[in-house]
């Protein structure tokens, strides 16, 4: 496997990862890619799930040829990224922050959240939507 590493800790995949993550796609193709194991010193290490998922994101998209960025999540968030993250628009987020949904600080003229208060938001919400279809099937005939 020869890969270019660059400065700036990007990394282009050449054809032979290429052709190797077109193989691995190809050949899982009726099963579906998730469950991932590591084998380290002979040792195997079962990868969890959403970092398996985060894999299996970024061999499926070296197979297409396509370009990606991989970043850690800021500290602090706009509210536009924080409203794209829950999937509302920045008017809602923003009727969210006053309605005391979540908290915000202002910077200038502009609102910033806390990256764990957006995530726990969308789990809370999340959550809310799993228990509404529950109780939903609950009362539905079957």
């Amino acid at each position: 496997m020869t890969t270019l590493t660059l400065s700036n800790d990007s990394i282009i995949v050449d054809d032979q990862l290429r052709d190797e993550a077109i193989e691995l796609v190809e050949t899982a193709e009726d099963d579906r890619l998730g469950h991932l194991e590591v084998v380290i010193n002979g040792t195997n290490y079962e990868v969890p799930e959403s970092l398996s998922r985060l894999l299996v994101h970024v061999i499926e998209r070296a197979a297409r040829g396509g370009t990606m960025h991989i970043r850690s999540m800021p500290e602090e968030l706009t509210t536009t990224v924080a409203a794209e993250l829950l999937g509302v628009s920045r008017p809602t987020f923003m009727k969210l922050i006053k309605a005391g949904d979540i908290r915000s600080r202002i910077v200038g003229t502009h609102h910033r959240v806390l990256a764990q208060d957006v995530v726990a938001l969308r789990d809370r919400r999340n959550d809310a939507r799993v228990d509404a279809i529950r109780a939903l099937r609950e009362v539905l005939p079957d």
